[in-house]
């Protein structure tokens, strides 16, 4: 894996003409599923840690969001869940336990846990927290939404709790698949946010949450992320509040 830093990716070359993957955005942010499976993977892939909303974003890819996969014949794909599904499809032929086969009972089981993940657990619970606190001298501080999105969070656990006690090691079962560094990824934003109340001390959550980090491919792409958290003046609350301001402008 290459990483190239925000400021040297602008003038990068399309990603088509490089012969390997290109993921773009920070491993702060939702990227870090997509850099951990693309590590799972041993994909030839290049990381590009441009911020969202950015002209270089934007010149790359024509997205202002991320993450964001340029394949190597030009195919681009947002969206971490989508991303990760794509990634495991297409290496299925070296890692055939990664993604159940598409129509089959497990894939549809699998479809619908990273639907929760996403949908209620995500969009419902950690976004809603990230907007109308972390965020709210943008979008406005609004506690009972915040309060109301924690319990819909606990709510929504409670049930992948239950899936994990019952199927375990991972979340889908015995095979580890691109829903985990999802889960993983949010069970650690709610520690960060003091919403780990109701499942750091259940058992089967600490040990999944040791299992999937004791993996290679989350300590390779952890190490990222800490060193992206030494520079995070660079793309850190000061730097998304005033994204956050330009996007808003924009609308205007």
């Amino acid at each position: 894996m290459k990483t190239v830093s925000a400021a040297s990716s602008a003038s990068s070359e399309p990603a088509a003409s490089s012969g390997k993957y290109k993921i773009f955005g920070p491993a702060l942010l939702r990227t870090f599923r997509c850099l951990w499976i693309l590590e799972e993977l041993g994909a030839d892939y290049e990381h590009l840690a441009v911020l969202p909303h950015s002209e270089e974003l934007k010149k790359a890819t024509g997205l202002r969001r991320v993450p964001v996969l340029i394949t190597p014949d030009g195919f681009t794909l947002c969206e971490s869940s989508a991303i990760n599904t794509y990634l495991c499809d297409t290496f299925c032929n070296e890692h055939p336990t990664l993604v159940p086969r598409a129509g089959s009972h497990e894939r549809a089981r699998y479809d619908q846990t990273i639907s929760v993940l996403t949908s209620d657990l995500d969009a419902q619970g950690i976004c809603v927290q990230l907007k109308y606190e972390h965020m709210g001298e943008i979008y406005g501080y609004i506690p009972e939404a915040v309060k109301q999105a924690r319990k819909h969070f606990n709510k929504t656990n409670r049930s992948l709790i239950k899936q994990l006690q019952q199927e375990g090691p991972y979340l889908m079962g015995k095979h580890f698949t691109p829903a985990d560094p999802i889960y993983v990824h949010l069970l650690q934003a709610s520690q960060v946010m003091g919403w780990d109340d109701k499942w750091k001390d259940v058992e089967c959550m600490r040990n999944y949450m040791a299992l999937c980090t004791q993996r290679p491919a989350y300590k390779k792409v952890h190490a990222v992320r800490v060193k992206e958290m030494e520079g995070a003046s660079r793309y850190g609350t000061r730097q998304n509040v005033r994204s956050a301001k330009t996007k808003q402008r924009s609308k205007l």
